[in-house]
């Protein structure tokens, strides 16, 4: 059961060093694919739907979510609020120190070592919400995972992120839901 998770660790681990030991030219394959997800599909009301999408994919969203299911759910509900709220907490620390040692600058904007563009937190934490979610309420799966994608797509158009930002962002996301799940019965007994 262990190695199930080892290779999707290693895969992102592997990327973030990287990464950090070359700077990725706006040539690259990740470069082309920013340009076509970033230039070639403006729209002014596509602006908009992604900054709604963009802000869909913020902690404080992901905070109210679980304060609303923890508030006025039933005991299923406020347990799944308690392992969203871990699976958003442990992969956000991830996120933050992979942030702080691969520094990659944004596409677009000035970033701080706190704040660069390796890996989307955005997408960290819309991808932890959704396995959560997917995993306690089946039958919301693809919604779960259509809005994470959407979030994740929102960062790219934006100018936020490139896309491997993205795609390791919802790879940690994922791969922290299911440690959450796989050691759910440990984190439940926690009482917070």
């Amino acid at each position: 059961m262990k190695t199930k998770f080892l290779l999707p660790v290693l895969f992102l681990l592997l990327l973030g060093l990287l990464l950090s030991a070359t700077s990725i030219p706006a040539e690259s394959i990740d470069g082309k694919l920013y340009k076509l997800l970033h230039d070639s599909y403006r729209s002014p009301t596509l602006d908009v739907v992604m900054k709604a999408a963009t802000h869909l994919g913020s902690s404080e969203s992901g905070l109210c979510l679980c304060l609303m299911f923890s508030t006025y759910g039933n005991n299923y509900q406020k347990q799944t609020a308690k392992l969203a709220f871990a699976s958003m907490a442990a992969t956000a620390i991830v996120a933050k120190a992979l942030k702080v040692s691969v520094n990659r600058k944004r596409p677009k904007g000035t970033c701080s070592n706190f704040n660069s563009s390796f890996p989307s937190g955005h997408a960290t934490g819309s991808f932890a919400i959704a396995t959560i979610l997917a995993n306690r309420y089946s039958r919301y799966r693809v919604l779960s995972y259509a809005v994470a994608s959407i979030v994740g797509l929102s960062r790219i158009y934006l100018g936020r992120h490139y896309p491997s930002d993205v795609l390791a962002g919802a790879l940690l996301g994922y791969v922290g839901s299911r440690l959450v799940v796989h050691f759910k019965d440990e984190i439940l007994s926690i009482e917070f």
